[in-house]
């Protein structure tokens, strides 16, 4: 077995709870759901069971079409938080031993490919977790734009 295989056995064991940030946990009084009301379930979620969770589309979005028309990949939608907040989100998953996966629209790039012909590389050549958590922290002074 590779090394690529074993990297990903995982997922052959995950039991994924799929997670719509707007209707999850509002924890910031807003009336809207946010990275930091998925942080304060993250245990609960973990001791019911689930080893991994996917995040329907949490990036900046003009929200006709519920999140799936994203504006930017690299900087998450200011309802739900910063992009600080979900490097957090990350660590406090990872530090319960979970996976996570953001969900991508992949018909929406067309989208985007005019005003934004580098998000087409995030489909052509994904970046690696590292390059990816890399651009997450690198963005944090992007969200106040």
């Amino acid at each position: 077995m590779n090394s690529s295989c074993k990297e990903n056995d995982w997922l052959q064991n995950a039991v994924f709870y799929e997670i719509y940030p707007q209707s999850f946990r509002d924890a910031n009084g807003d009336g809207i759901g946010d990275f930091q009301g998925i942080i304060e379930k993250l245990d609960e979620v973990h001791d019911t069971g689930f080893n991994a969770i996917w995040i329907n589309p949490c990036y900046d979005s003009p929200f006709v079409d519920a999140g799936y028309d994203v504006r930017n990949y690299y900087k998450t939608a200011a309802r739900y938080g910063t992009n600080a907040d979900l490097v957090k989100l990350f660590e406090k998953a990872h530090s319960l031993g979970m996976h996570v996966l953001l969900d991508i629209d992949v018909q929406g790039v067309h989208q985007i490919s005019e005003n934004r012909p580098d998000a087409i590389r995030v489909f052509m050549m994904p970046p690696s977790l590292a390059e990816l958590e890399h651009r997450l922290r690198g963005r944090h002074t992007a969200d106040a734009q």
